[in-house]
C-alpha cells in the first residue's frame, strides 16, 4: 500500500471557505499508552482545512460554526474520525482529547512528500499562521502601575518538518519562548498576619471546613548563639500538657520557627511547652507565648555554623489545562536556576523535580531525585508535556508524597524549599484532605517551605489551600498575573495588594531570601561604621486628610535599645526582618516617646513600618550589631 504524508499540505490549504462566524476546537492527540503523537494529520477534508499536531500531540484549528467531520490520520495508525455538530454559541472552544491505536496491518510502500514554503502561495501562508495564533486577553491597569504590553507569539509548521517553532511579532527572527515573559506577584501571610487572621474567617471562611484546615494558633520562635547568629535546623516541637507533640518544625535560614496548635481539629488542649534540639542536645523552653503577645526568643551556648547546601524541588501540575503555560514555565525555571547558582557560588545546590497528573492519566507522578547535576534536572523538565486531567482536581497529594518522603532531603541544608506549581486542587475525598494534611505536617517537621505557584484557573479553594500550605510550612504563596498576556485568565487573590513582577525575578528572590545567611565571621560590629552613620534616623510622611506626622528612632545601627520619637497618631509601629516577616507589633500612643530592645534578634537588616491613613505602608531601614 502506498500512503502519502499530506499534512503539510493541509496545513497550508485556502481558509476561502471559513465564514465570518468561527469556532475553536483544540485538542490532544495520544497513541494507546496516552504519549502524545507528533505530525498527526487533523483534517476537514471537505472543506480542504487541516493542520498537524505538534511535538506535544496539540493542534489548534479555527472553522466554520457548521457541523463538520474532523478527521485524524497517522501513519501505522487507525484513522479516526471526530463529528461535530454546529455550535450554538459560535464562540465557544470544543477540547477534544483524541487517543489512535495502532494499525496492524501490515504496510507496504510509504512514501513521505515534503513540500516547499515557496511553492505555496502567500495567503496561504498568512492563512495558517492564524491557526495557532495565541488569544491574547486585553489588559488594564492595577494599582501595581500600568501593566506591560503582552507579548505576542504565532506557532508555525515548517514544511521540510513539521516541527511547530514560535515566532515573536516583534522580532520574527527568534524561534524560541523568551525569558521573562510571565509575570506574577507573591504573597506572604506572616507579614500581613491580622489581615490574614481576618480574610480567612470571613472572605475565605467557608474553605476552612473543606480542607479541614485553620492556621490561626501560631507560636513564633527565634533561636541565636550567644554571638547574635542565627541558629539554622534546630528541631523545635510544640508540646501539649501531656507532653504529646502538637507540631514539629525546624528554624529556617533567619533562625525562626513557626509553630501551630489546633491547625487542623479545634482542640481544648492548649499548648504547654516547646522543646528543641540541636546537635544531639535538648534545650527547653517552659515558658511560651501565642504570637499575639510577641515572639519566643532564646539564645543557646552554641557555636556558629552555617550549612552550605540548598535543596529544591519543582513540583509542576502537567494535565492538559497547564499547557497554556507550561512551556514558559520550564524556560524561565531553567533561567532561575541558572541566576541562583552564579548568585550563589558557595552553595552546593540539589534540585529535584517532580511532575504529576491524575489516576486515569498514562502515569501519576514522574520523578528526578536531589541532585547536584543540574544539567541532568534541567534536562528531565525540559522533556516533560502537559497532557491528561480534564477532571479539575489533580493527584496533588501523589505528588507532594513523593516530593516529602522520596527525595533525599538533607538535614544539613540551609534550605528546603518545594515549588508546587499547578493550577487545580487535589480531590475532596475524606480520605486526600487527611492526606494533605498529613503531608503538610510531615513537610513542617522536615523544615521543608513549601512555596506554592497558582497558574490560570486557580479557584478560590485551591487559593486557600494553597496559602494554608504556605503558612503551616513557613513558605510563601506566589501566583501568575494576567499582566504577561500569557495563558487564560488568572484570578486576583483575596488581599489588600501586591506587586506585580517578572516571574523569573520573583522566583529567584524567593529562593536567595530563604537561603542567605551570613557567614560567622560576618558578624557586623558598631566599629564597622563610620561616625556619620550614626545620625538620627526622620520620616515626615503627609498625609492630606489628617495631620503630618513625623517620626525618628536612633541610634542607627544600634546595639539592641533603639529611641523612637513619634508626633502625631499612628496606632501601631511595626518590627519586621529582611524577609518581611513581622517580629513585633509596638503599639503608640499620640505624641509618643519609648525604647525598644532588640538585642536578642541575629545581627542584621530589619525594618521599622506602620501603615498610613491610606493603608500605605512606611518604613525606615535599621541595622543591629553585636560588638
Amino acid at each position: 500500500m502506498k500512503s502519502s504524508f499530506l499534512c503539510l499540505l493541509l496545513a497550508f490549504t485556502s481558509l476561502s471557505s471559513i465564514v465570518a462566524q468561527q469556532r475553536i476546537v483544540v485538542g490532544t492527540v495520544s497513541d494507546e499508552n496516552k504519549e502524545p503523537l507528533f505530525a498527526v494529520t487533523a483534517a476537514v477534508e471537505r472543506l480542504g482545512i487541516g493542520i498537524c499536531t505538534d511535538l506535544d500531540g496539540k493542534f489548534e484549528l479555527k472553522l466554520p460554526n457548521e457541523d463538520i467531520e474532523l478527521k485524524f490520520t497517522f501513519l501505522g495508525y487507525l484513522t479516526k474520525n471526530i463529528v461535530l455538530a454546529k455550535a450554538k454559541d459560535f464562540t465557544k472552544v470544543d477540547t477534544l482529547y483524541i487517543r489512535l491505536q495502532p494499525n496492524t496491518a501490515t504496510l507496504d510502500e510509504v512514501v513521505i512528500t515534503s513540500y516547499s514554503l515557496s511553492s505555496i502561495e502567500a495567503e496561504h501562508t498568512t492563512a495558517s499562521k492564524s491557526f495557532k495564533e495565541r488569544r491574547l486577553k486585553p489588559l488594564a491597569a492595577t494599582s501595581a502601575g500600568t501593566r506591560p504590553e503582552p507579548a505576542k507569539f504565532k506557532s508555525v509548521l515548517t514544511p521540510e518538518t513539521c516541527e511547530e517553532v514560535n515566532v515573536s511579532d516583534d522580532s520574527p527572527t527568534s524561534p524560541d519562548i523568551g525569558v521573562g515573559v510571565l509575570t506574577a506577584g507573591s504573597l506572604n501571610d506572616f507579614n500581613k498576619w491580622d489581615l490574614w487572621k481576618d480574610i480567612s474567617e470571613e472572605d475565605l471562611a467557608e474553605w476552612k471546613d473543606i480542607w479541614k484546615l485553620h492556621p490561626k494558633d501560631r507560636y513564633s520562635i527565634q533561636l541565636t548563639n550567644k554571638q547574635g547568629n542565627a541558629l539554622i535546623a534546630a528541631k523545635v516541637k510544640l508540646l501539649n500538657a501531656k507532653k504529646e507533640i502538637i507540631w514539629q518544625t525546624v528554624s529556617d535560614n533567619t533562625g525562626k520557627a513557626e509553630l501551630w496548635a489546633n491547625m487542623g481539629v479545634e482542640m481544648q488542649d492548649e499548648a504547654h511547652s516547646i522543646e528543641l534540639e540541636y546537635q544531639g542536645q535538648s534545650y527547653p523552653m517552659p515558658v511560651i507565648q501565642s504570637f499575639q503577645k510577641g515572639i519566643n526568643i532564646l539564645q543557646l551556648p552554641i557555636d556558629c555554623q552555617i550549612p552550605s547546601m540548598i535543596d529544591i524541588a519543582f513540583v509542576i501540575d502537567a494535565t492538559g489545562s497547564m499547557a497554556d503555560e507550561i512551556n514558559y514555565l520550564k524556560v524561565e525555571l531553567k533561567d532561575v536556576i541558572s541566576r541562583v547558582q552564579d548568585s550563589l557560588s558557595e552553595t552546593t545546590i540539589n534540585l529535584g523535580s517532580i511532575f504529576y497528573r491524575d489516576v486515569t492519566d498514562a502515569y501519576l507522578v514522574k520523578q528526578s531525585p536531589l541532585s547536584s547535576n543540574i544539567n541532568q534536572s534541567i534536562q528531565f523538565i525540559q522533556k516533560q508535556t502537559a497532557d491528561g486531567g480534564g477532571d479539575t482536581p489533580e493527584a496533588v497529594e501523589s505528588a507532594l508524597d513523593s516530593a516529602i518522603h522520596q527525595l533525599d532531603w538533607s538535614d544539613e541544608a540551609v534550605a528546603k524549599l518545594i515549588f508546587l506549581v499547578l493550577d487545580a486542587p487535589p480531590h475532596q475525598s475524606p480520605e486526600v484532605v487527611e492526606k494533605m494534611n498529613q503531608l503538610m505536617k510531615a513537610a513542617a517537621q522536615k523544615g521543608i517551605r513549601i512555596i506554592p505557584v497558582a497558574c490560570s484557573g486557580t479557584d478560590k479553594s485551591t487559593e486557600y489551600l494553597m496559602r494554608s500550605l504556605a503558612l503551616g510550612t513557613n513558605g510563601n504563596y506566589l501566583f501568575l498575573t494576567d499582566d504577561s498576556g500569557i495563558g487564560n485568565p488568572h484570578i486576583e487573590p483575596t488581599t489588600d495588594e501586591y506587586e506585580v513582577q517578572k516571574f523569573n525575578d520573583l522566583l529567584m528572590e524567593t529562593i536567595i531570601q530563604m537561603s542567605t545567611v551570613k557567614s560567622c565571621n560576618e558578624i557586623m560590629k558598631m566599629a564597622d561604621f563610620p561616625s556619620d552613620t550614626l545620625q538620627v534616623q526622620t520620616n515626615h510622611p503627609v498625609d492630606k486628610n489628617k495631620a503630618t506626622i513625623s517620626w525618628k528612632y536612633y541610634p542607627n545601627p544600634t546595639m539592641g535599645w533603639i529611641n523612637i520619637e513619634i508626633e502625631g497618631e499612628i496606632g501601631a509601629l511595626y518590627l519586621s526582618d529582611f524577609t518581611g516577616k513581622i517580629l513585633e507589633r509596638i503599639e503608640v500612643d499620640k505624641n509618643q516617646s519609648l525604647q525598644v530592645d532588640i538585642s536578642s534578634y541575629p545581627a542584621g537588616t530589619y525594618f521599622l513600618k506602620y501603615q498610613d491613613g491610606k493603608n500605605n505602608w512606611l518604613s525606615g531601614k535599621l541595622i543591629l550589631v553585636h560588638s
